[in-house]
């Protein structure tokens, strides 16, 4: 089976191929095969769509932005096609802004962010590109009939749907090693930077 986790950045998705990865190992998973950084700090080549494709079990996440094909292109060639999106966008997009600035893609640690380094006119422009994706995806499902998943009602509720989605079961060695909210990266934010006081 051909699976596409199509989503927005900060959602909770790569913990999800992690998890998916470790219960089928009969898959192939791709972690943003066509994404420049990924592809220079993490894959060191680049794989042709054509060929990922052709392979039978394949697992691929990838961003809106990333695709290298049209999105009925993607409708044809996948089996199944699952959305992830964020509820909450302030934090996503806070999240999105740091992670670029601190080249912290891969970085899955949990630590403060330091929300302070942000500024108004970054969020904002942030916060455009993310109603554009939003909006996007969610058209796109909803055209196709496609089901959308929401990181807050997956990590702070249950995985149950998506696991049946995904026809697979729940591990709980697996579980609490990727998707237990213990795992988060975000575990407080620093609002104002720490300033040294002659007193």
């Amino acid at each position: 089976m051909k699976i596409l986790l199509f989503y927005t950045p900060r959602t909770g998705s790569t913990s999800i191929l992690n998890y998916f990865e470790k219960l089928n190992p009969n898959y192939e998973c791709f972690n943003e095969p066509w994404f420049e950084w990924m592809i220079e700090n993490l894959h060191k080549n680049k794989i042709e769509y054509s060929e990922l494709i052709s392979k039978k079990n394949i697992f691929i996440k990838s961003t809106y932005k990333t695709i290298p094909i049209s999105l009925d292109t993607l409708v044809n060639d996948f089996d199944k096609i699952i959305i992830l999106l964020r509820k909450n966008q302030k934090e996503q997009v806070e999240s999105s802004i740091l992670a670029h600035k601190e080249y912290s893609f891969l970085n899955s640690s949990p630590r403060l962010y330091s929300t302070y380094n942000i500024t108004d006119e970054e969020f904002k422009s942030k916060n455009k590109v993310y109603d554009f994706l939003n909006k996007t995806l969610v058209e796109f499902a909803n055209l196709n009939n496609l089901p959308i998943f929401y990181y807050e009602d997956l990590y702070y509720n249950d995985f149950t749907p998506l696991f049946n989605e995904l026809n697979i079961e729940h591990n709980e060695e697996y579980f609490n090693e990727y998707l237990n909210t213990s795992k988060k990266y975000r575990i407080g934010d620093i609002v104002t930077k720490k300033t040294n006081s002659l007193i």
